[in-house]
């Protein structure tokens, strides 16, 4: 499925363009037409929704092949190679970057970056809230969502028995209910300056990867195995079609109400479930291989960019941090984004493919091998 891959390199180039915009101090970017204006900084202050996008993605491959043997479709998955397979993917970039890390920080400043006592919990992954891990990262802030993918590849496989067709709106109620229940209990009795690292952990965020795994089943079912399959694919189109609209009402509905999210308000309730949504069209589409998905989506520029996307994703935060502070960019006057975020994508770029062709690649292949 290239477009995926493709959607997958979106999503990281997101995340870059939301952190760049906010550390080159985040400003309007307002286009004047004479009828409307256009409010395009949105694009970059809602990159935080790549994110999103990864977490319905993930959960949309990951669950296929267990779907696939539930629908009597293909063997089950062994569950001792899907979880090597999860942990080849995870974490040997991961440690790559670690080590760099701490070995800059080291020649730098002569000492380790972070308590020792602390390194234990990094190895793991551990940063949730304490005192269960170490909370926000001092390394690199995107590591705190490592763990919430974790949990779900830990959760996954207990889902087993229900990922089938009959048991689809038992699946969408669950997924939604404990993400509301979640994030209701967190904003009310948890302090306000970490609500957001506790409002996203697993049970939080059940509704995006939930999404993911309605959107397997859909396609499973629909697609795969063709059941009302004309119907189903003039539906996708339809659906494809209203996609943009309904993200540009979606993220003008976040711009102009930004301030409530982390509140017990309708937004904070609903907006990434309507998101995963519209995103999961988009992976239905792209699974589907619709036409116009191969040329936007699966085009050699973007499907590389998702194959080294995680790369991408865990390299252009601290890369983006060192080029604000000690390079040309730092000294330079006028509005400093458009060359901080370009900068920040090269060279996260080229660690990206350091990373994937000499440690990723390999480490995958040969457990694949096995």
């Amino acid at each position: 499925m290239p477009g995926l891959t493709g959607l997958r390199g979106i999503a990281a180039v997101m995340v870059l363009l939301f952190h760049t915009w906010g550390e080159a101090i985040p400003r309007a970017l307002i286009i004047e037409t004479g009828l409307i204006d256009i409010r395009a900084h949105v694009l970059f202050s809602l990159g935080w929704s790549g994110v999103q996008v990864l977490f319905v993605l993930s959960a949309f491959l990951l669950s296929l092949p267990f779907i696939r043997a539930q629908a009597d479709n293909a063997a089950r998955p062994s569950l001792p190679s899907y979880f090597s397979h999860r942990i080849a993917r995870v974490f040997p970039a991961f440690y790559l970057q670690l080590i760099i890390l701490l070995a800059v920080g080291y020649i730098l400043s002569g000492g380790l970056s972070i308590p020792l006592a602390d390194l234990p919990q990094y190895m793991a992954m551990l940063f949730v809230p304490q005192p269960l891990g170490v909370g926000n990262p001092a390394l690199n802030q995107v590591w705190w969502t490592l763990p919430i993918e974790l949990s779900f590849y830990f959760f996954l496989p207990v889902l087993i028995c229900l990922l089938k067709w009959r048991w689809r709106y038992l699946l969408a109620a669950f997924f939604i209910l404990a993400m509301l229940c979640w994030r209701y209990a967190v904003v009310n009795y948890i302090q306000p300056n970490v609500v957001s690292l506790w409002a996203l952990q697993l049970p939080g965020s059940l509704d995006s990867f939930g999404v993911g795994v309605l959107a397997a089943l859909i396609h499973v079912h629909c697609f795969e195995r063709q059941n009302h399959f004309e119907r189903y694919k003039k539906c996708l189109s339809i659906a494809l079609i209203l996609a943009l609209p309904a993200y540009v009402l979606l993220f003008a509905w976040m711009d102009s109400q930004y301030l409530q999210y982390w509140k017990s308000s309708l937004i904070f309730f609903s907006w990434t479930p309507i998101f995963s949504v519209i995103t999961a069209v988009l992976v239905l589409a792209c699974a589907a291989q619709l036409k116009g998905t191969a040329t936007l989506f699966a085009n050699r520029a973007i499907f590389y960019l998702g194959v080294t996307s995680y790369g991408l994703y865990l390299w252009h935060y601290p890369i983006m941090k060192w080029l604000n502070q000690y390079s040309y960019i730092a000294t330079m006057e006028g509005y400093r984004f458009p060359l901080l975020a370009l900068a920040t994508f090269i060279l996260s770029l080229a660690m990206a493919a350091v990373s994937w062709h000499l440690v990723e690649s390999k480490l995958i292949n040969w457990v694949k091998s096995r």
